[in-house]
């Protein structure tokens, strides 16, 4: 017996359950809070009663929902691919700036741009001012379709700029030496270079794109202008906040989970990767610079992307530097508000920085233990934080939780919570591409000297991974410190965050206030991210 003990002990240490503890873990808790949600949520609705999918008012939801996001991920790609490609072929003054503001700029809050976004194409606004002198009026315009899409092409066309650059960077220079010496012209190498790594990268963008705007919540609160206008995140919130209707509230959450994740199974099989932290790369002279097609090409990509990008950043700024809002400055809320942001936002970023690396730390152990099939599942089990709806997850505590706590203290902890959630995929998608190649340079390396576990980590991944950690953190703070989601249910006089303070100004007209909290806003959250990272990433050499 004692001789057959070695093999089975050896083959346990082999298996590494330490290994797969962390997003073991991270799984189950994320498994029990939504299955306690959805008990809490069954409860209150004295269970799942009848729902039909066909009815016309689910319909036309679904149908603007699809509409919206499939416009939106059109017009994103269209302007981030050219976008893309004029900043590889270009080199000016700030353009390494202008690529770290659009990395940024996807943790702006949406609620800040929309404040940008009406002071430009408002009825007031400045383009509706600029007709005017001219004898034309623009309209309305804004509150609807039209508003939405300008919302998301603003948000998500640097972001797939980004990518798509980060990847055209990112070939061999050999390739630019090829077709310099072969005297390609810029069509061919547009053709046989270019356009097979956007081709290839494409359809990851397009469903992280696809999944953000169907699944968009406070920009159609804002803009959508109605009952015509609305996706089915709004339309949950909306049965919760106003109708208490927590049967269509769970049918509708259900639709949007299993819509989503067929989009993102469907997609999966393109075997698209997450784009990768920035690494320094090698400036390569591509011989389609100095063509004139390509010149006068991205001056027109350039003033397109001005034109589209720039005026609501310019209005957020002047209209935050307003003497008449700085009166709130005095104001008693802006101090809760603020002090409510961290309380949320803090715990908020631990949390999803624990799930997102216990779900990365598994998913890499799988792989190096040879079970690359379960290295799959941290990855899915990642994505049902994009899918879920997080109002039903918040609301479905709430009322699970409301008779054994106290409900005013109820707010303060499932915000942060649920943000925290909400926040882990991105946290994950930062640090599991980190963690993978920390294992592919020391994995035979630590086994064969027995370094492990907690040691393993210390030692050996940190000194590689402190920087994904470093920005994983940054970002999911920074991400719910200007989320305007579920604090829209909880959020009232006594928990108030900034985002929140800013929609009421908002919808009081007190638009001059709500430009100077949003800038409150945009430098905490600038000053917040800069600590993170800088801290636990350390100082960035070239």
């Amino acid at each position: 017996m004692a001789a057959g003990a070695r093999p089975v002990s050896m083959g346990w240490r082999r298996w590494g359950i330490a290994g797969w503890l962390p997003g073991g873990a991270a799984a189950l808790a994320l498994v029990a809070l939504y299955a306690l949600a959805v008990a809490g949520l069954l409860g209150v609705a004295g269970g799942p009663g009848g729902f039909d999918p066909f009815d016309p008012y689910v319909l036309s939801i679904l149908r603007f929902s699809l509409i919206q996001a499939g416009l939106s991920t059109l017009l994103s790609l269209a302007l981030g691919a050219p976008l893309a490609l004029a900043l590889a072929r270009r080199q000016f003054p700030g353009r390494d700036g202008l690529i770290k503001a659009m990395a940024i700029g996807f943790v702006t809050p949406v609620i800040v741009a929309v404040l940008g976004i009406v002071a430009v194409h408002g009825r007031a606004g400045w383009l509706n001012q600029g007709l005017g002198l001219i004898g034309l009026d623009g309209g309305t315009y804004l509150y609807g379709l039209p508003g939405i899409l300008i919302a998301h092409v603003f948000f998500n066309a640097p972001l797939a700029a980004r990518i798509f650059l980060q990847t055209l960077q990112a070939q061999p220079a050999a390739h630019w030496r090829l077709a310099a010496g072969l005297g390609m012209p810029p069509g061919a190498i547009f053709r046989l270079i270019d356009w097979p790594v956007l081709r290839r990268e494409a359809p990851g963008i397009a469903a992280l794109i696809f999944l953000l705007c169907f699944t968009s919540f406070a920009t159609v609160l804002t803009l959508g202008g109605g009952p015509a206008a609305q996706t089915l995140e709004v339309a949950i919130y909306q049965a919760l906040a106003f109708e208490l209707d927590f049967q269509r509230a769970l049918a509708l959450s259900a639709v949007q989970i299993a819509l989503c994740l067929l989009l993102t199974l469907g997609l999966s099989a393109f075997g698209t990767r997450p784009a990768e932290i920035d690494a320094p790369v090698a400036e390569i002279a591509r011989p389609d610079r100095a063509a004139p097609a390509t010149r006068l090409l991205d001056g027109v990509v350039f003033l397109i992307a001005a034109v589209i990008l720039l005026p609501p950043a310019l209005a957020i700024l002047l209209r935050g530097l307003s003497l008449q809002g700085f009166s709130i400055l005095a104001d008693p809320n802006l101090l809760r508000a603020t002090l409510g942001s961290l309380q949320v936002a803090i715990p908020a970023g631990l949390i999803a920085l624990l799930i997102g690396f216990g779900l990365a730390w598994t998913a890499r152990h799988a792989r190096l233990s040879g079970h690359p099939h379960l290295a799959r599942l941290p990855a899915l089990i990642a994505s049902i934080a994009l899918v879920a709806p997080p109002f039903v997850l918040a609301a479905g505590l709430f009322a699970a939780l409301v008779g054994k706590a106290n409900p005013l203290a109820l707010g303060p902890v499932l915000v942060p919570l649920v943000n925290g959630i909400m926040a882990a995929p991105f946290v994950f998608r930062l640090v599991g591409p980190a963690l993978d190649r920390a294992g592919e340079r020391h994995d035979r390396l630590c086994r064969g000297l027995g370094i492990r576990g907690l040691a393993r980590l210390i030692w050996i991944d940190w000194p590689a991974i402190r920087r994904a950690v470093g920005m994983g953190l940054a970002i999911a703070t920074a991400f719910s410190l200007g989320d305007f989601g579920v604090i829209a249910l909880f959020g009232g006089q006594d928990f108030t965050t900034l985002p929140h303070l800013v929609y009421r100004l908002m919808g009081s007209y007190r638009l001059a206030e709500a430009g100077s909290t949003a800038l409150v806003l945009l430098l905490l959250i600038g000053l917040l991210f800069w600590l993170l990272e800088t801290l636990i990433a350390g100082r960035r050499h070239a």
